[in-house]
């Protein structure tokens, strides 16, 4: 039986830093021995607590899952009494078989002893939409803030590593302005909290099914502070769901970790990404602030440092729908310091054609869409002209005009002699699916075949190159690091159905070119 032992944890302190470390041994092909570390800054170490592994446990929890390893903790310390119920009696079980979760057993001593209840209230401070919503709203009320966090346990790189500790340590310096503009401007006294760790760099998994688990690693080691925990939604409850991407399932995660007089709170399950976003643009401190950009996570992978200060603007589908969406509450104008309005000009007809052909299928889009049709910026012309039945200032938008499109930026890609390939293994993309097995995706095969493990299409006889399985997207699909959508229609509806059975990331091509 293969398992992952966690010894008890110990404590030093460093130039204002506490790192609580907790040795650690895999049994399973090879024997590994290392040391796993949270390492806090901005609260006494006091607060803290190391009789019990519970933020470790929670951390490495996914990643024992997904390689069916069992749990076993040291006698010289344990697990919180209620985590243990929790994680043992409900979570597992309940998430045994999703995205190739195995049943395992944690073997623990439980502690009954309750810990120092605490009393303040967190947020974590990522500058995104759903983050500064969190936080301004939350200011004051009953459970006021007092803190902002900022972790490192994922989300500055998805395997960790120095590239992403560096971005980790630029983010906190802005965290720490964000902190005094709020002070000074409302007369809060919240204070930052830090919190690096390596279990990332040392058992590193994707992000799609551990991002939760991960984060919640740093938020039970503060229960001795806190009372609450606000977690910003990203997602609406209506896409709840168990399996697939872990942040589906938020809400059930966060309920069982919430114990001991701690809660987990997810806020911001009631509004629209579009509320969120025309609430945030009365706010001046977002205006310099804000980030909303994907680079810095796929270039943060593999130890390439994201440098540029501001979003990309138009290339990842995060900052293109941000952008949109700023438009459409009239406040794009105020960010001009964090998004190329010039390239927002030059793109505005892509951006729009955007908006209207992905209306239907897209979440973001569609109120993006009924906003603009309403101030009289989409109208039916120019609806009928995007689909295919005109043209808008000279931009084609029918399907053949979509695909001639995505061919030319994929020619221009191989002309410059970028090897797709080599760049998608570069970020951690080892074997792949095409889904959708028309022009582009055979010409896309032709590209990557040496690590295309299978193809997806509704018609069976669609099959392209030698050797290589065909599955439809009813079938139970095997798993990769990522699946490549070809289809130029219906992306979105498509990406969700995937989402559902799959645990990995699934990008349109337009979004790989975009990233290589």
């Amino acid at each position: 039986m293969f398992y992952l032992q966690l010894e008890a944890p110990s404590v030093t302190e460093k130039e204002g830093k506490v790192r609580i470390s907790v040795d650690t041994v895999i049994s399973a092909e090879d024997r590994k021995e290392m040391t796993l570390w949270y390492e806090v800054s901005g609260i006494d170490k006091n607060d803290l607590y190391v009789d019990r592994v519970d933020p470790f446990l929670i951390a490495i929890l996914p990643y024992c899952m997904e390689k069916g390893y069992d749990i076993q903790v040291s006698e010289k310390a344990g697990v919180s009494v209620d985590l243990l119920y929790q994680l043992t009696k409900i979570l597992i079980p309940s998430l045994k078989g999703y995205y190739d979760f195995h049943m395992i057993n944690i073997n623990a001593k439980p502690v009954y002893e309750a810990l120092k209840q605490g009393t303040g209230a967190a947020a974590g401070v990522s500058r995104g939409v759903d983050s500064f919503y969190t936080i301004l709203n939350n200011l004051d009320g009953f459970f006021p803030l007092s803190y902002l966090t900022l972790f490192n346990v994922q989300s500055f790189g998805q395997y960790g590593g120095d590239a992403a500790r560096e971005y980790f340590r630029k983010e906190v310096e802005k965290a720490e302005k964000i902190c005094e503009d709020l002070n000074r401007e409302y007369g809060t006294h919240l204070s930052l909290i830090t919190i690096d760790s390596n279990i990332q760099d040392k058992l590193p998994i994707r992000i799609y099914s551990s991002g939760p688990y991960r984060d919640a690693g740093p938020m039970l080691l503060l229960k001795q502070l806190l009372r609450v925990y606000y977690v910003a939604a990203d997602v609406n409850l209506e896409n709840f769901e168990i399996g697939g991407i872990a942040r589906r399932y938020n809400p059930w995660i966060f309920y069982c970790l919430s114990t001991e007089g701690f809660r987990i709170q997810l806020f911001g399950t009631e509004a629209s990404r579009l509320d969120k976003v025309e609430y945030i643009s009365e706010f001046p401190v977002t205006y310099d602030n804000l980030r909303v950009c994907l680079q810095p996570l796929i270039k943060g992978e593999k130890g390439i440092l994201y440098e540029s200060q501001n979003n990309c603007t138009c290339n990842c589908s995060k900052c293109r729908y941000t952008v949109m969406e700023l438009l459409a509450v009239d406040g794009l104008e105020h960010y001009d310091k964090v998004f190329d309005l010039k390239l927002v000009q030059e793109k505005y007809q892509e951006l729009l054609a955007d908006v209207v052909l992905s209306r239907k299928d897209s979440p973001h889009n569609k109120g993006v869409y009924q906003a603009l049709y309403e101030k009289g910026i989409i109208t039916d012309q120019i609806i009928q002209e995007i689909e295919g039945r005109g043209s808008l200032n000279e931009i084609p938008n029918n399907h053949d005009a979509l695909i001639l499109g995505l061919l030319d930026r994929f020619l221009e890609k191989v002309q410059n002699g970028i090897s797709l390939e080599k760049q998608l293994k570069n970020r951690g993309f080892h074997t792949v699916a095409i889904y959708g097995m028309g022009r582009l995706g055979k010409i896309l095969y032709r590209e990557l075949k040496n690590i295309v493990s299978y193809e997806i299409d509704k018609n069976r006889n669609t099959v392209y190159g030698e050797n290589v399985v065909l599955m439809t997207p009813e079938e139970e699909l095997p798993k990769v690091d990522l699946v490549i959508i070809t289809t130029v229609y219906g992306k979105e509806e498509i990406r969700r159905h995937l989402a559902r059975k799959m645990g990995c990331e699934i990008m349109t091509l337009g979004e790989v070119l975009n990233f290589i």
